[in-house]
């Protein structure tokens, strides 16, 4: 059973000098202005679930991050084989690949992950843009993409104040 389509990031080298990471990921990248913006010319109906592209950080101290990372690897080591499998919600929310468990495992398995959670210490930032009102009430002419990366890298930046310094994945 393939487990993970790539390794999860790893920080080989965390900088003595550097204070925090951020792990950035979004949804919605695939659905692009134009799909959206050809939906609306056509007067097609446009699903919330493509509507709204989201961009997430998830901030870590150094000492924050090495304790979260042992967390979540004794949740990967109990229900899995190894702990390079890669948690994608996608998948862990549809029970696709090494997720299809039954329910006692499954269940188990989201109980010990939603521990893991509660018990890291975090920041998220998180930035969302409604693409219909982006088209609409703007001339678009910058990438959505680039939009909300500026943002959120502004968000890190005020995070860490001063003269603080971050790695970003």
């Amino acid at each position: 059973m393939k487990e993970c389509y790539q390794e999860p990031t790893q920080i080989l080298n965390w900088p003595k000098d550097c204070d925090f990471v951020m792990f950035i990921d979004e949804n919605n990248i695939n659905n692009s202005t134009n799909n959206i913006k050809n939906k609306i010319i056509n007067n097609q109906q446009i699903s919330v679930d493509e509507q709204f592209f989201t961009i997430t950080g998830c901030i870590f101290s150094n000492s924050d991050y090495e304790t979260a990372k042992k967390i979540i690897s004794n949740v990967k080591l109990k229900h899995f084989s190894s702990a390079k499998i890669c948690f994608h919600s996608y998948e862990i929310r549809n029970r696709h690949g090494a997720f299809k468990l039954d329910d006692n495992k499954y269940n188990q398995f989201i109980v010990d992950l939603d521990k893991a959670i509660d018990n890291s210490n975090y920041v998220i930032i998180s930035i969302s843009i409604n693409i219909v009102d982006y088209i609409i009430h703007t001339s678009y002419n910058m990438d959505l993409y680039n939009i909300a990366f500026n943002f959120i890298l502004e968000r890190y930046i005020y995070f860490m104040k001063g003269n603080k310094k971050g790695l970003l994945y």
